[in-house]
């Protein structure tokens, strides 16, 4: 049985409202990692982007598409920064099975 995949993204902006980044970089598959990297961010400039982030809200979800090994959800999300500035991002995530095929890792679209 898989987590509610849902909850799995809200828990992921729970980790970072909280700054608990460790958990949640490992909350990305290898493959988002690395993507990540090759556009030069690395777990440090993960942590110094979140950092400027005072609250994430979140506005909207929206299952687009799921099976067995994987989910597309919309959302939309409230970034507050710590300079007052607030902005809205609309994304549609890409969710996989982790290997231990109870919960789900962000995976590029």
């Amino acid at each position: 049985h898989y987590a509610d995949p849902i909850q799995f993204i809200r828990n992921y902006y729970s980790l970072l409202n909280n700054r608990q980044y460790e958990e949640a970089w490992s909350k990305l598959s290898t493959k988002f990692q690395v993507n990540l990297t090759n556009r030069g961010v690395r777990y440090d400039e993960y942590v110094s982007f979140w950092d400027t982030v005072d609250q994430i809200e979140v506005v909207l979800f929206e299952i687009k598409s799921q099976n067995n090994s994987e989910v597309y959800i919309y959302t939309e999300i409230m970034y507050h920064y710590e300079t007052g500035n607030t902005e809205t991002g609309h994304t549609t995530y890409k969710l996989v099975k982790d290997s231990s095929n109870t919960s789900w890792l962000f995976d590029p679209n």
